[in-house]
């Protein structure tokens, strides 16, 4: 459905407004129920099919429509109860709303900052039902991605832990984005599967003993780094 404004005389009213959806035109124009306006009645492929003056029957069925879609709005806008406990057991990022967000908007739209967990319908905010439909698509593709290979080639960067100088302090565990280092009641130390490590390097940085490595980034390997380019520069 596309919407028109026209005046009395049935010259349409030019005016410069920033670009929205369908959803948003139907909820400005719904917002003023007793405007004397006339509206353009489109089919699904936004091609005009009449024009309802107020009064007439379909500018009344217009008029539903528009009240229809503004209580879907509402009722979509609802986020579930257990949002927030997935979101702490799965370490998803959400939005001050509360629905989830995506790791990229252009260049990864359905995937969460979690390998494997992608995100769709209402879950990233409310929406149509085309839209839910498309996203949907969008991430089942991204899931075929995944389950279509036999096996899946891991980075090499991954995070490394000294047991024998660590002091258990759990500060990696704590501040790991993604919740990879965990302790082990059993053995009493800190463990981090490397297959699920992102290499981001937060618990090497901020290990206050440094008993977390990097892989290709150890301090030997960036002091190295740093006497070449010092000589290089005769300083």
């Amino acid at each position: 459905m596309s919407l028109g404004e026209f005046g009395g005389d049935g010259q349409a009213q030019s005016r410069t407004t920033a670009p929205c959806g369908p959803l948003e035109r139907l909820k400005k124009l719904g917002s003023h129920p007793g405007r004397d306006a006339r509206a353009v009645v489109a089919d699904h492929h936004g091609h005009p099919v009449a024009l309802a003056a107020p009064g007439d029957p379909q500018h009344a069925a217009f008029r539903s429509r528009v009240a229809a879609f503004q209580s879907l709005d509402r009722i979509a806008a609802q986020v579930a109860e257990d949002t927030e406990e997935m979101s702490q057991i799965m370490k998803l990022n959400r939005n001050q709303e509360g629905y989830f967000i995506e790791a990229h908007v252009k260049l990864r739209p359905v995937d969460m900052p979690s390998d494997g967990v992608f995100l769709c319908g209402t879950a990233h905010g409310p929406k149509l039902v085309t839209e839910a439909i498309s996203q949907a698509q969008a991430a089942a593709s991204r899931a075929v991605t995944f389950l279509a290979k036999d096996a899946i080639k891991l980075s090499a960067i991954t995070a490394k832990v000294d047991v024998d100088h660590c002091v258990k302090c759990l500060t990696c565990v704590r501040s790991c984005p993604f919740g990879v280092p965990e302790f082990n009641i059993n053995e009493k130390v800190i463990e981090i599967n490397e297959a699920i490590c992102h290499g981001c390097g937060v618990c090497a940085s901020i290990c206050p003993r440094q008993t977390i490595q990097l892989s290709f980034y150890d301090d030997d390997q960036i002091m190295c780094k740093i006497d070449a380019l010092l000589e290089a520069e005769g300083m």
